[in-house]
């Protein structure tokens, strides 16, 4: 004989209130998804605003042409390149080393292939000591501008000078200095055993743009 007794009040009760908490569970998490997504984008928009600002400063004031900082990767480093509208071309190198006192640390250095130098480098991200390793910010010390020259020069003049090389390491912060000393070291060797292509200048054409309009494109490879 078979059971068919009615469902009571209190199981379907029971089911509706699973149900209820399935559904809020489910568009809960979707919120915090979503949140997470949109904080995410928000936070590499941020950066990539603050990257394209930063490579700006390293260039010399004038007008560039419309193929602005184009984004490449290579096997050592993330590079960028800028025409001016005189044809001077530039590569700009986005290099990093994790053996700072407090980790990582991030540096932009510009290369001037026509005078085959590099005219400026500055950090990008760090957590180094207020007041010691910070020195590195350029608008506190102009240290890291002793890395200046032309990348012909041997990677081991890019040394602290008590390893024997010309640089002046920063006062109470050895570690940060050597950190940045031996990544510069290693992107000067770089850059002489794997030079860099010089940027076609000649085919860039269109509305220029001054500093102030530069912008990065998306030429991701």
């Amino acid at each position: 004989m078979q059971n068919n007794q009615p469902t009571t009040p209190r199981a379907n009760s029971a089911s509706r209130i699973l149900l209820r908490l399935v559904i809020i569970t489910t568009v809960s998490l979707g919120g915090v998804f979503l949140a997470y997504q949109l904080s995410q984008s928000r936070i590499e928009e941020s950066r990539q605003r603050y990257l394209s600002q930063q490579l700006v400063q390293l260039l010399p004031a004038g007008r560039y042409d419309d193929i602005l900082l184009s984004r490449q990767q290579t096997p050592d480093f993330i590079t960028y390149h800028a025409c001016t509208e005189a044809g001077i071309a530039f590569t700009l190198l986005e290099i990093a080393t994790e053996k700072a006192y407090n980790g990582r640390i991030e540096l932009l250095v510009a290369i001037n292939h026509q005078s085959q130098s590099i005219t400026q480098i500055r950090p990008l991200f760090h957590q180094e000591t207020p007041g010691l390793g910070d020195q590195i910010d350029v608008d506190k010390s102009d240290w890291l501008q002793q890395f200046a020259g032309k990348i012909t020069t041997p990677s081991t003049h890019v040394a602290l000078r008590h390893k024997g090389g010309r640089i002046d390491a920063i006062t109470g912060a050895t570690i940060t200095s050597h950190a940045i000393s031996h990544v510069m070291q290693q992107t000067i060797k770089t850059l002489n055993q794997h030079p860099l292509p010089t940027p076609d200048c000649t085919k860039r054409q269109g509305p220029k743009y001054n500093q102030q309009q530069l912008t990065l494109s998306d030429n991701t490879h």
